[in-house]
């Protein structure tokens, strides 16, 4: 006989007003039980901080079975508050260049350029210094691959080559 159907899964809380007891995942459609009853099957995932994957801990049911089944996943994930904070940092930052730029133009008479953004040579600095990192990254990366230690012989040889042919 079947337990349920796949396309009639529905997935929602265990107790709504308490989202981190878990969650509850049920499938109905099942074949008949006895005439009239269908069969269906409701797994109920069970907070446990302590469990990874966890097991089942209890099964129950006639036509309608219960899996009772304690792990971590079905706890909820703290927020990250990070990425929040990042982009509201960026938009600021964004704000406040925009919102300079136009004074040093409208108020400081500046000519419409580059130059009139504000702190535009400390923009620069940081960037090429940005450049730089991303250059001694790669380069101490590309070092430590033993592949390009190769490639890059056989180019030094291959300009070795071309350079005493010339």
């Amino acid at each position: 006989y079947k337990l349920g159907d796949a396309s009639s899964s529905r997935w929602s809380l265990l107790d709504p007003r308490r989202p981190s007891r878990g969650v509850k995942l049920e499938y109905g459609g099942g074949s008949r039980c006895d005439g009239k009853t269908s069969r269906s099957i409701s797994f109920h995932f069970e907070c446990d901080r302590t469990m990874s994957v966890g097991r089942p801990i209890a099964v129950y049911g006639d036509c309608q079975f219960v899996v009772r089944w304690r792990t971590g996943y079905a706890c909820p994930r703290k927020p990250s508050t990070f990425l929040p904070i990042f982009f509201w940092v960026l938009v600021s930052v964004g704000i406040y260049l925009v919102a300079a730029f136009y004074y040093n133009i409208r108020y400081c008479n500046l000519p419409l350029s580059i130059e009139s953004f504000p702190h535009i040579r400390e923009i620069r600095v940081i960037g090429a210094a940005a450049i730089m990192l991303v250059e001694q990254v790669t380069a101490r990366l590309m070092s430590m691959s033993p592949q390009s230690r190769e490639s890059l012989t056989g180019w030094r040889n291959y300009l070795r080559r071309e350079t005493s042919s010339s």
